[in-house]
């Protein structure tokens, strides 16, 4: 975790180091997270949950189309089902730090990019009864980032992303049950900043 911190300090010290016009923001929005994998050769199959999403970006621009935007994210992720009419949900919470290539164009930004995740915490609900499963998930998790926001007047932007997960969040070791994790998140947010002059 203390790398995760040195790493997005980093990041803001080069930007504010640079002439470009970098921008700093935050933003909100909701997961709708679910999982993927396999339970004794069978596909796994979840519904989606409603979970959080909450960070901090740094967008650096390299041309007057592109752009590149380090962020630190705190996201709920997991699933829900049924067993025996009672429900079952799979809180899994990650800090993530994605670093995303942008291209903007008119307004609208795309972006794709790596992201790797750290577990905080994880827990299994059922029914009233809740238990810590931390350890039997991985500390952490790789995943990969597709989306695209939309600038709106005074600094606001929304946007929307699909969170693809890469590798096994479990310790599982049987090439028929694994699980990786997914989600689906739209959210809102503010930038600041840009005064600088943009590289050419």
């Amino acid at each position: 975790m203390k790398r995760v911190s040195l790493f997005f300090l980093a990041c803001i010290a080069f930007a504010l180091t640079t002439s470009a016009q970098v921008k700093f923001g935050g933003k909100a929005g909701i997961n709708l997270a679910n999982v993927s994998g396999k339970s004794d050769g069978d596909k796994l199959d979840y519904d989606s949950k409603v979970g959080l999403h909450i960070g901090a970006l740094v967008e650096i621009p390299i041309s007057e189309s592109f752009s590149v935007m380090p962020e630190l994210n705190f996201d709920q992720l997991g699933a829900k089902t049924s067993v025996l009419s009672q429900d079952v949900k799979y809180n899994i919470n990650y800090l993530s730090v994605p670093v995303l290539a942008k291209f903007n164009v008119s307004g609208l930004g795309i972006y794709a990019g790596p992201q790797i995740g750290f577990l905080m915490s994880a827990k299994t609900e059922f029914g009233d009864n809740e238990s810590d499963v931390k350890d039997q998930l991985k500390s952490t998790n790789f995943s990969a980032l597709f989306g695209a926001e939309y600038n709106l007047p005074m600094g606001l932007f929304i946007s929307a992303r699909y969170n693809l997960g890469l590798s096994k969040i479990d310790d599982e070791s049987d090439s028929n049950n694994y699980t990786k994790a997914n989600a689906i998140t739209f959210g809102i947010g503010y930038k600041f900043g840009g005064s600088g002059s943009a590289k050419k």
